[in-house]
């Protein structure tokens, strides 16, 4: 199953956020645990959604992944996009296997779709995601430049 979890119950899942901020948000983003804090706020004030995959196993819940997305909307173009700003899978060294990952991209879509999404973008610079994404009919369409801006 691949859910999106409620703002009440993101607190369970704490410590998989955080490591999640940790590892797999893009590089735009402030580091550190002020990083953390200001993702896990954003949450909890509903601008942004955390999901699961997970499935039952012997009557517990077992996790594999977690997917942070957000809306975002260009003013200029006038375009919403539903941005997937991360993606962190543990556990069984295959990882999120194509059938979670099917799902994941179905339920995605489905949630764009519903908010008025023009399409499901995503930042990545892990080679095994970006092969992931194409299978499932993905386009890699440009590159991010960032000029680091010092005090």
């Amino acid at each position: 199953m691949f859910i999106r979890l409620h703002t009440d119950q993101v607190q369970r899942f704490w410590n998989l956020l955080v490591t999640m901020v940790e590892n797999s948000v893009p590089p735009i983003a402030e580091g550190g645990m002020n990083r953390a804090n200001k993702v896990c706020a954003e949450v909890y004030k509903g601008n942004a959604d955390v999901w699961i995959s997970a499935e039952r196993k012997d009557g517990e819940v077992v996790t594999h992944a977690m997917v942070l997305t957000t809306i975002t909307w260009d003013r200029l173009s006038g375009v919403k996009n539903l941005l997937v700003y991360g993606v962190y899978s543990w556990g069984d060294p295959s990882g999120f296997l194509n059938a979670k990952w099917k799902e994941a991209v179905e339920t995605l879509w489905k949630y764009g779709k519903k908010h008025g999404c023009n399409r499901i973008v995503a930042y990545t610079n892990d080679l095994k995601v970006l092969e992931r994404a194409k299978a499932f009919g993905g386009k890699e369409i440009c590159r991010l430049i960032s000029f680091e801006i010092g005090e």
